[in-house]
Protein backbone atom coordinates (compact mmCIF):
# COMPACT_ATOMS: atom_id res chain seq x y z
CA UNK A 1 0.00 0.00 0.00
CA UNK A 2 1.03 3.61 -0.50
CA UNK A 3 2.52 5.42 2.48
CA UNK A 4 1.50 8.97 3.39
CA UNK A 5 4.28 10.65 1.38
CA UNK A 6 3.54 8.53 -1.70
CA UNK A 7 -0.18 9.27 -1.43
CA UNK A 8 0.58 12.98 -1.24
CA UNK A 9 2.73 12.85 -4.39
CA UNK A 10 0.21 10.74 -6.29
CA UNK A 11 -2.62 13.07 -5.34
CA UNK A 12 -0.65 16.10 -6.51
CA UNK A 13 0.06 14.39 -9.85
CA UNK A 14 -3.62 13.47 -10.32
CA UNK A 15 -4.47 17.19 -10.24
CA UNK A 16 -2.94 17.46 -13.73
CA UNK A 17 -5.29 14.85 -15.28
CA UNK A 18 -8.47 15.99 -16.98
CA UNK A 19 -11.79 14.61 -15.75
CA UNK A 20 -12.08 11.93 -18.43
CA UNK A 21 -8.61 10.51 -17.82
CA UNK A 22 -9.04 10.68 -14.05
CA UNK A 23 -12.27 8.68 -14.07
CA UNK A 24 -10.79 6.22 -16.56
CA UNK A 25 -7.79 5.67 -14.29
CA UNK A 26 -10.09 5.17 -11.29
CA UNK A 27 -12.02 2.51 -13.20
CA UNK A 28 -8.83 0.72 -14.26
CA UNK A 29 -7.23 0.91 -10.82
CA UNK A 30 -10.30 -0.62 -9.16
CA UNK A 31 -10.78 -3.27 -11.87
CA UNK A 32 -14.06 -1.52 -12.73
CA UNK A 33 -15.49 -2.35 -9.30
CA UNK A 34 -16.02 1.27 -8.26
CA UNK A 35 -18.03 3.90 -10.14
CA UNK A 36 -16.95 7.49 -9.53
CA UNK A 37 -18.99 10.61 -10.20
CA UNK A 38 -16.65 13.44 -9.16
CA UNK A 39 -12.93 14.11 -8.98
CA UNK A 40 -12.72 13.61 -5.22
CA UNK A 41 -14.19 10.11 -5.40
CA UNK A 42 -12.00 9.23 -8.37
CA UNK A 43 -8.81 10.31 -6.58
CA UNK A 44 -9.89 8.40 -3.47
CA UNK A 45 -10.46 5.21 -5.48
CA UNK A 46 -7.12 5.46 -7.27
CA UNK A 47 -5.19 5.90 -4.03
CA UNK A 48 -7.12 3.13 -2.27
CA UNK A 49 -6.59 0.51 -4.99
CA UNK A 50 -3.00 1.39 -5.94
CA UNK A 51 -0.64 -1.08 -4.29
CA UNK A 52 2.65 0.73 -4.87
CA UNK A 53 4.15 3.91 -6.25
CA UNK A 54 5.72 1.89 -9.09
CA UNK A 55 2.29 0.61 -10.09
CA UNK A 56 0.98 4.18 -10.10
CA UNK A 57 3.74 5.48 -12.37
CA UNK A 58 3.26 2.57 -14.81
CA UNK A 59 -0.33 3.59 -15.53
CA UNK A 60 -0.75 4.79 -19.12
CA UNK A 61 -2.76 7.83 -18.01
CA UNK A 62 0.24 9.02 -15.98
CA UNK A 63 1.90 10.19 -19.15
CA UNK A 64 5.09 12.12 -19.78
CA UNK A 65 3.11 15.34 -20.26
CA UNK A 66 1.33 14.87 -16.93
CA UNK A 67 4.65 14.28 -15.16
CA UNK A 68 6.20 17.34 -16.84
CA UNK A 69 3.38 19.53 -15.56
CA UNK A 70 3.82 18.08 -12.08
CA UNK A 71 7.59 18.65 -12.10
CA UNK A 72 7.08 22.28 -13.10
CA UNK A 73 4.40 22.78 -10.46
CA UNK A 74 6.91 21.63 -7.83
CA UNK A 75 9.61 23.98 -9.12
CA UNK A 76 11.99 21.10 -9.90
CA UNK A 77 14.55 21.21 -12.68
CA UNK A 78 13.79 19.05 -15.70
CA UNK A 79 16.41 16.64 -17.11
CA UNK A 80 17.20 17.33 -20.75
CA UNK A 81 15.47 15.01 -23.24
CA UNK A 82 13.90 13.10 -20.37
CA UNK A 83 11.44 10.35 -21.26
CA UNK A 84 8.73 9.11 -18.91
CA UNK A 85 11.05 6.69 -17.09
CA UNK A 86 13.61 9.47 -16.65
CA UNK A 87 11.01 11.80 -15.18
CA UNK A 88 9.80 9.09 -12.79
CA UNK A 89 13.36 8.49 -11.61
CA UNK A 90 13.86 12.24 -11.18
CA UNK A 91 10.69 12.60 -9.11
CA UNK A 92 11.58 9.65 -6.90
CA UNK A 93 15.11 10.96 -6.37
CA UNK A 94 14.01 14.54 -5.70
CA UNK A 95 11.00 13.88 -3.48
CA UNK A 96 10.59 10.32 -2.28
CA UNK A 97 14.24 9.64 -1.45
CA UNK A 98 14.68 12.90 0.44
CA UNK A 99 11.43 12.44 2.34
CA UNK A 100 12.40 8.93 3.45
CA UNK A 101 15.70 10.06 4.96
CA UNK A 102 15.66 10.80 8.65
CA UNK A 103 17.55 14.07 8.41
CA UNK A 104 14.88 16.54 9.34
CA UNK A 105 13.79 16.98 5.74
CA UNK A 106 10.05 17.48 5.61
CA UNK A 107 7.72 15.63 3.30
CA UNK A 108 5.99 17.47 0.43
CA UNK A 109 2.77 17.59 2.45
CA UNK A 110 4.53 19.13 5.47
CA UNK A 111 6.11 21.77 3.26
CA UNK A 112 2.71 22.68 1.83
CA UNK A 113 1.22 22.95 5.32
CA UNK A 114 4.14 25.09 6.47
CA UNK A 115 3.64 27.43 3.51
CA UNK A 116 -0.03 27.80 4.26
CA UNK A 117 0.69 28.47 7.92
CA UNK A 118 3.34 31.08 7.15
CA UNK A 119 1.10 32.79 4.60
CA UNK A 120 -1.59 33.18 7.22
CA UNK A 121 0.79 34.41 9.93
CA UNK A 122 0.38 38.11 10.74
CA UNK A 123 4.02 38.25 11.85
CA UNK A 124 5.41 37.32 8.44
CA UNK A 125 7.79 39.99 7.19
CA UNK A 126 6.91 41.66 3.92
CA UNK A 127 9.53 41.98 1.19
CA UNK A 128 10.09 45.70 0.71
CA UNK A 129 12.72 47.82 -1.02
CA UNK A 130 15.74 48.78 1.07
CA UNK A 131 18.22 51.59 0.76
CA UNK A 132 20.94 48.95 1.15
CA UNK A 133 20.70 47.85 -2.46
CA UNK A 134 23.60 45.47 -2.90
CA UNK A 135 23.23 42.86 -5.63
CA UNK A 136 24.43 39.65 -3.94
CA UNK A 137 26.33 37.29 -6.23
CA UNK A 138 24.55 38.10 -9.45
CA UNK A 139 26.58 35.56 -11.45
CA UNK A 140 25.57 32.75 -9.11
CA UNK A 141 21.97 33.92 -8.87
CA UNK A 142 21.38 34.35 -12.61
CA UNK A 143 23.70 31.87 -14.32
CA UNK A 144 21.98 28.77 -15.70
CA UNK A 145 24.46 25.98 -15.02
CA UNK A 146 23.04 23.70 -17.73
CA UNK A 147 23.34 26.31 -20.48
CA UNK A 148 26.46 27.02 -22.50
CA UNK A 149 26.26 30.39 -24.18
CA UNK A 150 28.01 30.34 -27.53
CA UNK A 151 29.44 33.47 -29.21
CA UNK A 152 26.76 33.10 -31.90
CA UNK A 153 24.03 33.21 -29.28
CA UNK A 154 25.56 36.26 -27.59
CA UNK A 155 25.83 38.07 -30.90
CA UNK A 156 22.20 37.31 -31.75
CA UNK A 157 20.88 38.35 -28.34
CA UNK A 158 22.92 41.54 -28.50
CA UNK A 159 21.31 42.31 -31.85
CA UNK A 160 17.94 42.05 -30.12
CA UNK A 161 18.80 44.47 -27.34
CA UNK A 162 20.63 46.85 -29.67
CA UNK A 163 17.57 47.08 -31.91
CA UNK A 164 16.64 50.40 -33.49
CA UNK A 165 13.06 51.07 -34.69
CA UNK A 166 14.41 51.86 -38.16
CA UNK A 167 15.88 48.37 -38.58
CA UNK A 168 12.65 46.49 -39.35
CA UNK A 169 9.33 47.08 -41.08
CA UNK A 170 6.23 46.04 -39.18
CA UNK A 171 3.57 44.73 -41.57
CA UNK A 172 0.98 43.73 -38.99
CA UNK A 173 -1.30 46.35 -37.48
CA UNK A 174 0.59 46.64 -34.20
CA UNK A 175 1.94 50.10 -34.91
CA UNK A 176 0.25 53.32 -33.88
CA UNK A 177 -2.68 52.97 -36.26
CA UNK A 178 -6.28 53.19 -35.15
CA UNK A 179 -6.74 49.41 -35.42
CA UNK A 180 -4.10 48.94 -32.74
CA UNK A 181 -5.21 51.77 -30.48
CA UNK A 182 -5.30 50.92 -26.81
CA UNK A 183 -8.64 51.01 -25.05
CA UNK A 184 -9.20 51.43 -21.33
CA UNK A 185 -10.26 47.79 -21.17
CA UNK A 186 -7.06 46.70 -22.93
CA UNK A 187 -4.95 48.52 -20.37
CA UNK A 188 -6.88 47.02 -17.46
CA UNK A 189 -6.50 43.53 -18.93
CA UNK A 190 -2.76 44.06 -19.43
CA UNK A 191 -2.30 45.20 -15.84
CA UNK A 192 -4.32 42.20 -14.64
CA UNK A 193 -2.12 39.88 -16.74
CA UNK A 194 1.01 41.39 -15.24
CA UNK A 195 -0.22 40.93 -11.68
CA UNK A 196 -1.36 37.36 -12.43
CA UNK A 197 1.88 36.32 -14.17
CA UNK A 198 4.33 37.54 -11.53
CA UNK A 199 2.15 36.39 -8.65
CA UNK A 200 2.36 32.89 -10.14
CA UNK A 201 6.14 32.71 -10.47
CA UNK A 202 6.75 34.53 -7.17
CA UNK A 203 4.71 31.87 -5.39
CA UNK A 204 7.53 29.39 -6.09
CA UNK A 205 10.02 31.46 -4.09
CA UNK A 206 10.47 29.56 -0.78
CA UNK A 207 11.20 32.79 1.09
CA UNK A 208 7.88 34.34 0.05
CA UNK A 209 5.67 31.87 1.94
CA UNK A 210 2.86 31.83 -0.58
CA UNK A 211 0.64 28.97 -1.71
CA UNK A 212 2.14 27.69 -4.98
CA UNK A 213 0.16 28.46 -8.14
CA UNK A 214 -0.02 26.23 -11.19
CA UNK A 215 2.64 27.74 -13.47
CA UNK A 216 4.17 25.76 -16.31
CA UNK A 217 4.49 25.08 -20.03
CA UNK A 218 0.71 25.22 -20.48
CA UNK A 219 1.00 29.03 -20.45
CA UNK A 220 3.34 29.05 -23.47
CA UNK A 221 3.15 27.94 -27.09
CA UNK A 222 5.21 24.82 -27.91
CA UNK A 223 7.77 26.89 -29.86
CA UNK A 224 7.91 29.75 -27.36
CA UNK A 225 11.14 31.74 -27.05
CA UNK A 226 12.77 33.55 -24.14
CA UNK A 227 15.51 36.12 -24.72
CA UNK A 228 17.55 36.91 -21.59
CA UNK A 229 19.95 39.72 -20.77
CA UNK A 230 21.26 39.84 -17.17
CA UNK A 231 23.68 42.58 -16.20
CA UNK A 232 25.63 43.21 -13.00
CA UNK A 233 28.40 45.70 -12.32
CA UNK A 234 31.00 43.08 -13.18
CA UNK A 235 29.42 40.74 -15.70
CA UNK A 236 26.86 40.28 -18.42
CA UNK A 237 24.99 37.06 -19.18
CA UNK A 238 22.88 36.65 -22.30
CA UNK A 239 21.00 33.60 -23.53
CA UNK A 240 18.15 32.29 -25.68
CA UNK A 241 15.80 29.57 -24.42
CA UNK A 242 13.43 27.76 -26.79
CA UNK A 243 10.44 25.50 -26.15
CA UNK A 244 7.57 25.94 -23.73
CA UNK A 245 8.98 23.54 -21.12
CA UNK A 246 12.44 25.10 -21.10
CA UNK A 247 11.09 28.67 -21.11
CA UNK A 248 8.80 28.02 -18.13
CA UNK A 249 11.56 26.19 -16.26
CA UNK A 250 14.10 28.96 -16.86
CA UNK A 251 11.76 31.64 -15.54
CA UNK A 252 10.92 29.55 -12.49
CA UNK A 253 14.61 29.09 -11.69
CA UNK A 254 14.92 32.78 -10.84
CA UNK A 255 12.49 32.17 -7.98
CA UNK A 256 13.14 28.55 -6.97
CA UNK A 257 16.95 28.61 -7.15
CA UNK A 258 18.00 32.28 -7.07
CA UNK A 259 15.20 33.28 -4.66
CA UNK A 260 14.42 36.44 -6.61
CA UNK A 261 11.07 38.20 -6.34
CA UNK A 262 9.61 40.20 -9.21
CA UNK A 263 7.74 43.36 -8.20
CA UNK A 264 6.13 44.81 -11.35
CA UNK A 265 4.89 48.37 -11.62
CA UNK A 266 1.35 47.26 -12.50
CA UNK A 267 0.09 50.74 -13.34
CA UNK A 268 -0.26 52.88 -16.44
CA UNK A 269 3.31 54.09 -15.85
CA UNK A 270 4.71 50.57 -15.73
CA UNK A 271 2.53 48.65 -18.20
CA UNK A 272 1.87 49.24 -21.89
CA UNK A 273 -0.13 47.13 -24.31
CA UNK A 274 -1.06 46.92 -27.98
CA UNK A 275 -3.14 44.42 -29.93
CA UNK A 276 -4.23 43.79 -33.49
CA UNK A 277 -7.21 42.11 -35.21
CA UNK A 278 -5.25 38.93 -35.94
CA UNK A 279 -5.22 37.74 -32.34
CA UNK A 280 -1.81 39.15 -31.40
CA UNK A 281 -1.11 41.11 -28.23
CA UNK A 282 1.96 42.90 -26.93
CA UNK A 283 2.49 43.71 -23.24
CA UNK A 284 5.45 45.65 -21.84
CA UNK A 285 6.24 45.94 -18.13
CA UNK A 286 8.98 47.13 -15.83
CA UNK A 287 9.60 46.71 -12.13
CA UNK A 288 12.06 45.94 -9.35
CA UNK A 289 13.85 42.77 -8.26
CA UNK A 290 14.14 41.73 -4.62
CA UNK A 291 16.05 39.16 -2.63
CA UNK A 292 15.12 38.62 1.00
CA UNK A 293 14.44 42.16 2.31
CA UNK A 294 16.62 44.03 -0.17
CA UNK A 295 15.91 45.61 -3.52
CA UNK A 296 18.65 44.23 -5.75
CA UNK A 297 17.79 45.41 -9.25
CA UNK A 298 15.30 46.38 -11.92
CA UNK A 299 13.80 44.50 -14.83
CA UNK A 300 12.09 45.17 -18.16
CA UNK A 301 10.05 42.48 -19.88
CA UNK A 302 7.98 42.13 -23.02
CA UNK A 303 5.34 39.51 -23.74
CA UNK A 304 4.12 38.56 -27.19
CA UNK A 305 0.80 36.77 -26.79
CA UNK A 306 -1.09 34.82 -29.45
CA UNK A 307 -4.74 33.85 -29.09
CA UNK A 308 -5.64 30.16 -28.99
CA UNK A 309 -7.71 29.57 -32.19
CA UNK A 310 -10.01 27.01 -30.57
CA UNK A 311 -10.43 29.02 -27.36
CA UNK A 312 -10.96 32.71 -28.13
CA UNK A 313 -10.55 33.72 -24.48
CA UNK A 314 -7.21 31.93 -24.06
CA UNK A 315 -3.90 33.64 -24.84
CA UNK A 316 -0.47 32.01 -24.65
CA UNK A 317 3.00 33.52 -24.60
CA UNK A 318 4.78 33.17 -27.94
CA UNK A 319 7.87 35.21 -27.14
CA UNK A 320 9.16 37.09 -24.11
CA UNK A 321 12.26 39.26 -23.70
CA UNK A 322 13.59 39.81 -20.18
CA UNK A 323 16.32 42.29 -19.24
CA UNK A 324 17.53 42.37 -15.63
CA UNK A 325 19.98 44.95 -14.29
CA UNK A 326 21.74 45.49 -11.01
CA UNK A 327 20.45 48.82 -9.73
CA UNK A 328 19.83 50.65 -6.49
CA UNK A 329 16.27 51.43 -7.66
CA UNK A 330 15.52 54.28 -5.30
CA UNK A 331 12.29 54.93 -7.22
CA UNK A 332 9.68 52.69 -8.81
CA UNK A 333 10.73 52.38 -12.47
CA UNK A 334 8.54 53.71 -15.28
CA UNK A 335 8.51 52.59 -18.89
CA UNK A 336 9.31 56.10 -20.06
CA UNK A 337 12.60 55.88 -18.17
CA UNK A 338 13.57 52.41 -19.50
CA UNK A 339 16.22 52.83 -22.19
CA UNK A 340 15.90 49.32 -23.64
CA UNK A 341 12.14 48.87 -23.63
CA UNK A 342 11.89 49.98 -27.25
CA UNK A 343 14.35 47.27 -28.28
CA UNK A 344 12.35 44.60 -26.44
CA UNK A 345 9.16 45.91 -28.02
CA UNK A 346 10.56 45.90 -31.54
CA UNK A 347 11.92 42.37 -31.35
CA UNK A 348 8.74 41.01 -29.80
CA UNK A 349 6.63 42.52 -32.57
CA UNK A 350 8.99 41.09 -35.18
CA UNK A 351 8.62 37.56 -33.78
CA UNK A 352 4.85 37.93 -33.59
CA UNK A 353 4.79 39.15 -37.17
CA UNK A 354 6.74 36.08 -38.29
CA UNK A 355 4.38 33.79 -36.42
CA UNK A 356 1.46 35.33 -38.28
CA UNK A 357 3.15 34.86 -41.65
CA UNK A 358 3.94 31.18 -40.99
CA UNK A 359 0.63 30.25 -39.39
Amino acid sequence: MLNDVEKCICKEILVHLNDEDLHSLASTSSNRVVDTYNRKDAEKAILAFTQSIDEFFKRRKISKDVLLKYVFSKGLSVPRNADKDGLVAHIIKSLLTESSQDKGVKSPRENVLDKQSNAASPNRKAVVPSTDCSFPKLDEAFHHQDKKVTPEKVQYVQSVFNYSPTNIIINVNMNHSASASMTHSDQQNAEAFVRWFYEMINSYNPTFSKIVHDFGPQHFWDNAQLFLSMNSRDSKIEDIVCGNCHVANRLLQFCTESHLLFSPNASTEGVKTRSDPHGLKLILVCGTLHKMNSCVGVFQQSFGLVKEPMSPDVWKVKVTCLKMDEDSAMMVPRLTDCEDIQALEGHTIKVLEQSLVHS
